[in-house]
C-alpha cells in the first residue's frame, strides 16, 4: 500500500522503513531526502528514516546491556552507512561485500564475495 509520506513529521519517527523498486525511489530520491532529512538508502529498495539523534548503536547498546554483553566482545555485519555508528563501537565490525564504501571503510574487515557470506562467517567462528 502506499502512504503519504508528506503528512509524517520526521521528530515523531523513532524508526520508519519504506521500500520500492530502484527505479521508483531513485526517481522519488529529491522527495523522500527532502521529508526526511538524514534519511539513508540502505539497499537498493529500502530507506531508512530514523529520529533525529538516534543512530542503531542505542538500541544495540541497550540489547547488549539486558543481556550483560560488553561491546568489547561483540562481533556485528554491516552493510549500509547507517551502521557506521554501532560499527564504532563494538571491537569486531563486519562489512558485507557489496556494502557501501563508506561502510567498508569504517568496518574492520570486509567479508568474501560468496552465496552466503554471514552464514560463512557464522559457521567460521563456530569451528
Amino acid at each position: 500500500s502506499r502512504g503519504d509520506v508528506a503528512g509524517l513529521a520526521a521528530d515523531t519517527i523513532t524508526k520508519l522503513s519504506f521500500s520500492g523498486t530502484e527505479t521508483e525511489l531513485d526517481r522519488l530520491r529529491e522527495l523522500w531526502q527532502e521529508a526526511f532529512p538524514g534519511a539513508v538508502r540502505g539497499h537498493a529498495n529500502f530507506v531508512d528514516v530514523v529520529a533525529p539523534g538516534v543512530t542503531k548503536w542505542e538500541g544495540i547498546e541497550l540489547a547488549l546491556w539486558a543481556r550483560g554483553l560488553d561491546a568489547a566482545h561483540t562481533l556485528g555485519v554491516g552493510d549500509s552507512a547507517n551502521d557506521i555508528p554501532w560499527m564504532r563501537e563494538i571491537a569486531q565490525s563486519c562489512a558485507m561485500p557489496q556494502a557501501s564504501a563508506e561502510t567498508k571503510a569504517a568496518a574492520r574487515w570486509i567479508l568474501p564475495a560468496g552465496s552466503a557470506p554471514v552464514a560463512d562467517l557464522v559457521a567460521a567462528v563456530l569451528r
